[in-house]
C-alpha cells in the first residue's frame, strides 16, 4: 500500500519507517515552510531508505492509499480530505478536545463524562485575580488551602501546564509566560482546574469511527516513562468509554486516542485528552504490532479494523531518552531493535537526532509476561543504548508500582502481579566515547575508588 505522512512536529519518523520495513510505500512530509527557513526544520526523515522524504505532500494526494496524520495541527485539513473521499488516519475535527480545554469541558459535561471543576480566564491579569480570589489572598497576605491545575490550549511549547498550591507558585510561571508570549498574555484563555484528589492513570486505544478497538493499553506515566498493560478490559473506564465514543462518532474520528484522568476509588475524573499519538509511549506501536502496523493503520482509516494487532494480556513500556545535548547538535544514535528515535535522519547505516527543538530523542521500548519480565527486558534492551551524554531512568517501573499500583490496588483495582522491582540503578548516564565523555568515565572510576 502506500502511505503519505503529514508529521506536523517529526516524533513520528520510526512510525513511518515501520511501515516502509513492512513493504510499504512511504512518503513522508514535515511541514517546514518560513519566511527564512532551517534545514533541521526539514532534516527529521532525511536519508532514510525505507520511506521517500518528500518538501510537498501536495502531488502524493491523489495517489496514497492512506494519509496519516500521527500529531494534531491540521485537522481541519484531516477533515477536508476524509470528506472529499480519502482514507485517512487522524483525529480530523476532533483535535479540538486537545486544542481547546474549554470545549473538552463542555463536551465532557454534555456527555455525563466526570471532569474536574473549571474556569477560564482571558489574559493573565483577569487570571491572577481569579488565582487570588481561589487562594483567599487578603490584605493580610492569609490564605485558604487549595490545589489546582493552570493549563493553556495549543502552545505548550511556550509553557506547559503546571500545578499551583499557592500565588508565590502562580507569579513565578506567569512571570516566565510574559517573556514568551508577549502582549498575547493578556489574550490567552488560561484554564483553572480544582486538583482531584486520587492515582492518575488514563488508557491509550484507537477508534475506527464507530467503536474503539482492543486490546488496548490502560496504565500510568510517570515522568516521561510508561507502564502500560494491553488488555481488552476497561472495566473502570467503560462506561466514559462509552460516552466518549458518542462524541468521537460525531466527528467521524478515526486514529489513535488517548485519556489521563483521575481514579478516585470509585469514579474517574478526565484531565486531558490527547487526540493523536501519545508520546513517548506511542512509539511502542512499531515495536509490538507483529508486523501489521500498515494494515492495521489502513483499517482504521477505512473502518475497516475490527481489533487491533498488539498483543494481548502483556505489559509493555517504554524508557525516555534524553540528552542536554539534543538541543544543540546531531547526535549519532545507537540502540538496540526496540530502541525507538523521534527527529532524526540518517547518513549510511547511523541515525543523527536534529537539534533545535527537545531533549527528548527516543525511548526504549520493551514488552513481558509481568512487571518483572518487563523490568528486565528494559534493563536488557538499555545495555545497547549509546547517545551521547544521554540519559534514562531505568528504575521507572520500581517507582511507578510504588506510586500508582500498590495504591490503586488498594483501592480495588489489580494492575498485574504488584511486586516490587528492585534495581540497584537510578539514573544511567551514557557518555559518548568522546574526549570529554573518557575524562568522566576516568572522573567516576577515581571516585569509586574512595
Amino acid at each position: 500500500m502506500k502511505f503519505l505522512f503529514i508529521d506536523c512536529g517529526g516524533l513520528h519518523v520510526d512510525t513511518a519507517r515501520q511501515l516502509g520495513k513492512e513493504g510499504h510505500e512511504v512518503n513522508y512530509h514535515m511541514p517546514w515552510v518560513s519566511a527564512y527557513p532551517k534545514f533541521e526544520m526539514f532534516a527529521p526523515g532525511l536519508g532514510i531508505k525505507e520511506i521517500n522524504k518528500v518538501l510537498d505532500y501536495g502531488p502524493y494526494i491523489d495517489d496514497a492509499d492512506v494519509i496519516v496524520f500521527p500529531d494534531i495541527g491540521m485537522g481541519k485539513l484531516a477533515h477536508w480530505l476524509r470528506g472529499n473521499g480519502h482514507n485517512v488516519f487522524g483525529a480530523g475535527l476532533g483535535e479540538e478536545m486537545e486544542n481547546d480545554r474549554m470545549k473538552s469541558v463542555e463536551v465532557m459535561n454534555k456527555l455525563g463524562i466526570k471532569c474536574p471543576k473549571t474556569v477560564v480566564a482571558t489574559g493573565l491579569t483577569e487570571a491572577l485575580n481569579t488565582m487570588k480570589k481561589l487562594f483567599g489572598v487578603q490584605e493580610t497576605n492569609q490564605k485558604s488551602g487549595g490545589s489546582y491545575f493552570i493549563k493553556f490550549n495549543i502552545w505548550r511549547g511556550s509553557l506547559e501546564s503546571f500545578p499551583a498550591k499557592s500565588m508565590e507558585q502562580v507569579n513565578f510561571m506567569f512571570d516566565s509566560l510574559r517573556s514568551s508570549m508577549g502582549p498575547y498574555v493578556e489574550q490567552i484563555p488560561v484554564i483553572i482546574q480544582e486538583a482531584i484528589e486520587g492515582i492518575e492513570t488514563g488508557a491509550d486505544l484507537f477508534f475506527n469511527g464507530e467503536t474503539f478497538l482492543y486490546p488496548a493499553m490502560w496504565g500510568f506515566e510517570y515522568g516521561g516513562n510508561y507502564t502500560g498493560l494491553m488488555t481488552s478490559d476497561m472495566t473502570i473506564f467503560k462506561e466514559d468509554l462509552d460516552k466518549a465514543a458518542t462524541y468521537l462518532k460525531s466527528v467521524n474520528y478515526r486514529g489513535a486516542f488517548s485519556f489521563e484522568c483521575i481514579f478516585d476509588g470509585k469514579d474517574s475524573y478526565w484531565i486531558d485528552w490527547t487526540c493523536r499519538f501519545p508520546m513517548p509511549l506511542g512509539l511502542l506501536y512499531s515495536s509490538f504490532s507483529n508486523g501489521k502496523l500498515g494494515e492495521f493503520i489502513y483499517g482504521v482509516a477505512t473502518g475497516e479494523a475490527k481489533e487491533t494487532p498488539f498483543p494481548d494480556n502483556k505489559y509493555l513500556g517504554c524508557l525516555e531518552i534524553y540528552s542536554d545535548e539534543a538541543i544543540k547538535k546531531y547526535l549519532p544514535l545507537h540502540g538496540g531493535d526496540n530502541t525507538r528515535f523521534i527527529r532524526y535522519m540518517m547518513n549510511g547505516d547511523t541515525a543523527y537526532s536534529v537539534p533545535g527543538v527537545t531533549t527528548f530523542v527516543g525511548a526504549i521500548c520493551a514488552s513481558g509476561d509481568n512487571l518483572q519480565q518487563l523490568h528486565d527486558a528494559i534493563i536488557e534492551e538499555e545495555e545497547k543504548l549509546d547517545v551521547y551524554y544521554g540519559m534514562c531512568n531505568t528504575n521507572f517501573i520500581h517507582d511507578t508500582i510504588e506510586k500508582y499500583v500498590e495504591p490503586i490496588k488498594k483501592m480495588g483495582v489489580n494492575f498485574g502481579d504488584g511486586a516490587m522491582v528492585e534495581s540497584a540503578r537510578k539514573i544511567v548516564i551514557k557518555p559518548s566515547q568522546s574526549r570529554a565523555g573518557q575524562i568522566l568515565q576516568q572522573m567516576i572510576s577515581v571516585m569509586k575508588e574512595y
